[in-house]
């Protein structure tokens, strides 16, 4: 698809006052595994002050950044776009600060997200399905009986 007037497309940081509804509009994601609670760089696509799209980027120790989204909100540009010119800048940014390593965890269902990285020079590693339990409720599930032949050590 061609490009939308792309030359209105604009990606800068999310300013101090929207940034709580930024981070809400991101917990929505498929792609915000392991959040782990520190500030997260926060990218904006907008055109004519309308937002279209918001990309996370959490920068941790060792030189590596997990990314979260993009969220594509608007379906006036295709989001293959928005998302293009959120990674494209996302990229800029990790070589600025020298980070060696940028990762995305992705559901294998999330084909759109998945080509959106690819084209933007991200490699598929791994395969990997995430298993969690929630920690509501019982912490550990009821085991059968101990036999009688196994000896404790303490």
């Amino acid at each position: 698809m061609l490009p939308q007037d792309l030359s209105k497309l604009r990606i800068d940081p999310v300013s101090e006052p929207d940034i709580e509804q930024a981070l809400a509009s991101l917990q929505a994601c498929p792609s915000a595994y392991g959040q782990s609670g520190r500030d997260l760089y926060l990218l904006q696509a907008t055109r004519f002050e309308e937002r279209l799209g918001l990309l996370g980027i959490d920068f941790v120790p060792g030189r590596t950044a997990s990314l979260i989204g993009p969220r594509i909100d608007s379906t006036a540009t295709p989001p293959e776009q928005i998302s293009r010119g959120l990674l494209g800048q996302a990229n800029c940014l990790l070589q600025r600060y020298k980070v060696r390593l940028g990762q995305v965890l992705l559901d294998r269902q999330q084909e759109p997200e998945s080509a959106w990285y690819r084209d933007c020079g991200y490699e598929m590693v791994i395969p990997v399905d995430l298993l969690a339990r929630s920690i509501e409720g019982p912490r550990l599930p009821k085991f059968p009986q101990v036999p009688g032949a196994v000896q404790w050590l303490v």
